[in-house]
């Protein structure tokens, strides 16, 4: 089995040491299997078929579209993400705001809220991307506004 390891450096040697053996090697992020320090300051993404890892202090917004999930980052590129919105609600900072069913969004990264008519929001990000918030989330995205 081959694994990349993504951690601090200190626990990195450690980790070679405890599982270097006849049976693991420990590769790149082309491996097998990816272990990652369980602090979530990164997003395993997919581009073209290759693993990108997105630190989270770069990532707009993460959505939904069709049966896929994707990151956006604050300069406009989108990577695909094998993640589910659920699990990603979990486990990322306070800073990031479920605003729909299909989006969670960095508040670094608003710029404009325009509020309508029908108990809606409209967000727009620092890149210039826009986000309905949905009646669903209109008050807990509200309470953060205040």
């Amino acid at each position: 089995m081959k694994f990349f390891i993504i951690g601090k450096d200190c626990n990195l040697k450690y980790m070679r040491e405890l599982l270097s053996g006849e049976t693991i090697e420990i590769g790149d992020l082309d491996s097998e299997y990816i272990i990652m320090k369980n602090d979530h300051r990164y997003i395993m993404c997919l581009n073209s078929g290759v693993r990108v890892i997105i630190p989270l202090d770069r990532v707009e917004a993460v959505y939904s579209e069709g049966r896929y999930n994707f990151v956006s980052v604050i300069n406009g590129d989108k990577f695909r993400t094998i993640n589910t919105l659920t699990d990603l609600t979990e486990i990322l900072p306070a800073n990031f705001s479920r605003i729909s069913r299909a989006v969670i969004i960095n508040q670094n990264y608003i710029q404009i809220v325009r509020s309508t008519y029908n108990m809606k929001y409209i967000v727009e990000t620092k890149s210039g991307n826009n986000y309905i918030v949905t009646r669903s989330y209109y008050h807990s995205f509200k309470e953060y506004l205040v």
